[in-house]
């Protein structure tokens, strides 16, 4: 048996081992030749190993044949017969030695065909080449396979995916398979870009929605009162009040409605401050008792003429301080308390302001919702309650956008630019608080607010 190996490294090194293997059995056998003839047994048991090897031994004298162990392959040798030394035919080989025997000189030749060796590595060839042929196919389209699942699939994807997003469509979210490689984490930044693309034109929508809605609201608000102003100058300038005391009347009434068109620049400008984060803050500890004692004070004795009851209760510790900005906190109080004696409907109003330990409330904890600060933050919580009409249910999460007024045709008899909650809204953030409101029962609304205690 050929080692692969060996034929692989140099095939031309396995007929010479075969012919030296085959040159060892004559060798071998030489001592023991004592008569050169056809008929002789130790040349015929010689000749028969050698034909196991596809060899043949072959002895000549003088020119003469003395032996041939194959005469069918001698045959076919017959043109070379004498010139041995120069032998060319690649399908046979022969090696040989010189013997000097009863004072002639033999020449000893073992012949060997290589035919059978040669068309076995022609076919190993073959086969090699194709095996490789095959292989190499089999390779080539496992290849494109792979290409095709791993690259080809999410590339049509990710084309799919920017097709979508160019047409506009960033409400749908796109179509991601489960898998690592570098096209699915394409896909995935695409869609967290499609996220924020959409994000930022809901946004800007609800901007301009927003913006439409200012525009017509302070057009409608700012109409309101010039009309009025312009209709009692014009009153004055025509001689239509004609008595001191008509002049005078209308003159008062046009100082009142320009107090309201100051009232709503100020309120849009610092609307316009508060939402562009202009306002500066100035947080300070307020010690919370203090703070709200003064300013319940200062309510009831504004409200005394308007037969309002004002109520204060504070459940809290009398030293809890709160981190706060002692003007902006000033301006929300009296924005949610004007709100409420805006909109009053009793003969007697009612003012209930409330405050206590958030931990004690569980039911508004939980109302708050998660994120609030961090676990060792504490905060207590406001609420100022009134005794008015209360709002529809369907309107309470829209008390807090910016001119927003429960009044849908806008009436002039209640003032305002439907502001004020809209920057409560806005501080009470800024503070790191919530802000929410309920109706009560039976009638009335609450407005809850948080704030956050000064750690000691």
């Amino acid at each position: 048996e050929t080692d692969l190996k060996k034929i692989l490294e140099n095939p031309h090194s396995i007929p010479a081992e075969i012919t030296d293997n085959n040159f060892k059995i004559l060798t071998s056998g030489l001592p023991g030749i004592k008569e050169i003839s056809e008929e002789s047994i130790s040349l015929q048991d010689m000749n028969t190993k050698l034909e196991k090897n596809n060899a043949f031994l072959y002895i000549v004298s003088e020119g003469n044949d003395r032996f041939v162990g194959n005469p069918e392959k001698y045959h076919e040798l017959e043109a070379f017969k004498h010139i041995s030394e120069y032998f060319q035919d690649d399908r046979f080989s022969l090696r040989g030695l010189n013997y000097e025997y009863e004072d002639d000189i033999l020449s000893y030749i073992v012949i060997t065909d290589l035919r059978a060796y040669t068309k076995n590595y022609r076919n190993f060839i073959r086969n090699v080449i194709i095996t490789f042929i095959i292989s190499f196919i089999l390779c080539a389209l496992l290849l494109i396979i792979w290409i095709h699942t791993q690259f080809m699939g999410p590339t049509s994807i990710l084309k799919s995916a920017a097709e979508q997003i160019s047409r506009g469509d960033l409400k749908s979210p796109l179509e991601i398979p489960e898998s690592d490689d570098e096209i699915i984490r394409i896909l995935q930044d695409l869609e967290v870009m499609r996220k924020r693309i959409n994000t930022i034109l809901e946004e800007r929508l609800r901007y301009e929605e927003d913006t439409r809605e200012m525009i017509t609201s302070l057009a409608h608000d700012f109409r309101t009162p010039l009309t009025a102003i312009k209709g009692y100058a014009e009153g004055i300038l025509d001689g239509v009040a004609k008595t001191e005391e008509k002049r005078a009347r209308y003159l008062k009434t046009i100082y009142a409605k320009a107090n309201d068109l100051t009232y709503l620049v100020d309120e849009l400008s610092l609307f316009a401050k508060v939402e562009g984060n202009n306002i500066v803050y100035n947080f300070k500890a307020i010690n919370l008792d203090g703070y709200f004692s003064d300013c319940m004070e200062e309510l009831s004795i504004e409200l005394t003429d308007l037969n309002y009851k004002v109520i204060y209760e504070n459940n809290v510790n009398k030293d809890v301080n709160v981190l706060a900005d002692p003007e902006q906190l000033k301006r929300v109080i009296t924005n949610i308390t004007g709100n409420s004696i805006k909109y009053n409907d009793k003969p007697e109003g009612e003012l209930i302001i409330k405050i206590e330990e958030l931990s004690s409330t569980p039911l508004l904890y939980r109302a708050l919702g998660e994120g609030n600060g961090t676990a060792s933050d504490k905060y207590v919580l406001v609420s100022i309650s009134d005794n008015g009409p209360g709002v529809d249910e369907v309107q309470l999460p829209l008390l807090f956008n910016r001119f927003y007024r429960t009044d849908a045709s806008r009436n002039s008899a209640i003032p305002g630019s439907g502001l004020g909650l809209a920057i409560v809204s806005r501080i009470i953030t800024d503070h790191s608080g919530r802000l929410w409101a309920e109706n009560n029962s039976p009638t009335g609304l609450t407005i809850y607010f948080t704030l956050k205690q000064k750690q000691t």
